[in-house]
């Protein structure tokens, strides 16, 4: 026959995984802190819908020589985004194809900080997985100040853009 003795309980009785999966929470490889969030900008361009259409971030062609905002994924909101005082924001990573030419640039308080490529060429893609060089910081270290941040995508081909 066993002996029976108490044992202290730990945990909460079942298995907690909450620190090795975080897909869907979190970018593979990245660990968000307590305060931290990811925010998702996004822009699709087609004809294939019935504009206005119900989420938020699809659009119409980009005009040639137009130009359009990105858009929060979450709240459905366009940028500019205002990053709050005491908060920084890092760029993670960026990815856009069209069928004409492109850019794609970001801007800080209306200053042109970031033109992450040159003009596409139309059927060109950028994209980029790693954590690109831009992080507000470097130009309010303490994040003293509140900051519009703002990513527009600039039509410089020869007919309406298509992409996203």
């Amino acid at each position: 026959m066993a002996e029976i003795f108490p044992v202290e309980t730990r945990g909460i009785g079942k298995p907690d995984f909450s620190k090795e999966i975080s897909s869907g929470q979190e970018r593979a490889g990245l660990s968000l802190k307590y305060n931290q969030s990811l925010i998702t900008l996004a822009l699709l361009c087609t004809d294939e819908v019935a504009h206005p259409y119900d989420i938020s971030w699809v659009k119409d062609l980009i005009p040639v020589g137009g130009s359009s905002h990105l858009y929060n994924v979450a709240t459905g909101v366009t940028t500019p985004y205002t990053v709050p005082a005491g908060y920084t924001l890092n760029l993670i990573q960026q990815g856009f194809g069209a069928n004409e030419d492109f850019e794609v640039l970001l801007f800080y308080n209306t200053l042109l900080v970031l033109m992450p490529s040159t003009t596409f060429v139309g059927g060109g893609y950028v994209y980029a997985n790693m954590v690109v060089p831009y992080n507000t910081a470097a130009l309010d270290p303490t994040a003293a100040s509140s900051h519009p941040i703002d990513i527009v995508v600039k039509n410089k081909g020869r007919g309406p853009l298509r992409g996203g």
